[in-house]
């Protein structure tokens, strides 16, 4: 009785707390730099992600994906994007707290570093010479948004497994302007979907209950939600397991030239990715993202380390130059839970 109690509480809240979205008007895009997904492996795909995610970048696709997990686990990614000008990093750990509940951490980064900081050579301006002063040197600032994740996912509170992220941001643009915000997604994976043998269902609700970002001079902004879906079938072929997943993104914010197709101001963005991974041990990939970008990616596992890499091409946009993502994962058995 008191679990059913529990779940009903639980849903009456999410409710509750998603009843507002109604009635908020979102900034388009406020949210993108936390779009472009973490973990090669994922990227590689196509960034269908959401239904068969267990490691831990699932703290950024699907919380629910961390839940059972027998031991704890580490991992990090490093991507550049357009000719090494933008970086983003992401670090994650999981910790199994129980048979069925898994807590996980993770920090993301995305930015743009030394920037020439030019503000004081045009207050200053020569206009003799029509140039800055003499002997002028310009500063320097690192353009980078953050987003910090604590997770919790359970296998026992309903029939499922579901996950929960608070997440933290932080936006810092040197001494030009700055902005924090607080968010949170739910998610959740059904596997064996409709009894059939590995396939499996997930669904994640990003910036659930919208997140809003306020800056230093008083404006805000409201991160729309987003509700991301997917499938994925597992088989066994040629001495290894071949993976096939789609899936579909969904936002609340009026994209229409931008996206795939769009109902009035839900639009919808379709990615689907391939993995063939031989014995366990080497993995090839191929996939489209939602931006209709082709992505290829391999990666090798040396004991409990995987190794992977992923590119993404830019559809011949050699002005922007394409996107690298190198990324690993360990389990760390000397923190594991013992059982």
């Amino acid at each position: 009785m008191k679990k059913l109690s529990f779940q009903l509480t639980t849903l009456l809240c999410l409710v509750l707390i998603s009843a507002p979205v109604k009635s908020q008007v979102f900034d388009k895009y406020a949210g993108e730099f936390l779009a472009g997904g973490v973990g090669a492996r994922y990227l590689g795909m196509g960034n269908s992600a959401v239904s068969f995610v267990s490691d831990p970048f699932a703290v950024y696709w699907n919380p629910a994906g961390i839940s059972g997990r027998t031991h704890s686990e580490i991992a990090f990614m490093h991507q550049e994007r357009f000719s090494g000008i933008v970086k983003m990093d992401f670090l994650a750990f999981t910790y199994p707290v129980s048979d069925h509940e898994t807590a996980g951490f993770g920090i993301l980064r995305n930015g743009v570093d030394d920037i020439p900081d030019t503000r004081e050579g045009w207050k200053n301006w020569d206009q003799v010479y029509n140039r800055p002063p003499a002997g002028y040197e310009p500063g320097f600032f690192n353009a980078a948004e953050y987003a910090v994740y604590a997770s919790y996912a359970s296998a026992s509170w309903f029939s499922f497994p579901v996950g929960l992220n608070v997440k933290g941001i932080y936006r810092s643009y040197g001494s030009v302007a700055s902005a924090w915000g607080i968010g949170v997604d739910a998610g959740t994976i059904h596997q064996n979907l409709f009894g059939i043998d590995r396939l499996s269902a997930g669904l994640t609700a990003h910036d659930l209950t919208s997140t809003l970002i306020t800056w230093d001079n008083g404006t805000t902004e409201l991160i729309s939600p987003s509700v991301e879906s997917g499938l994925s079938w597992t088989a066994d072929f040629l001495y290894g397991t071949f993976l096939v997943t789609g899936g579909m993104i969904n936002r609340f914010e009026d994209r229409r030239e931008t996206a795939r197709f769009n109902i009035g101001p839900v639009s919808g963005d379709f990615k689907a990715g391939l993995e063939y991974a031989y014995n366990g041990k080497i993995a090839i990939r191929g996939g489209l993202n939602e931006l209709n970008r082709v992505n290829f990616g391999a990666g090798f596992k040396l004991n409990s380390l995987w190794i992977d890499y992923a590119f993404e091409s830019f559809n011949g946009q050699n002005d922007l130059g394409n996107s690298h993502r190198v990324s690993v994962s360990l389990e760390l058995d000397k923190f594991s839970r013992t059982r």
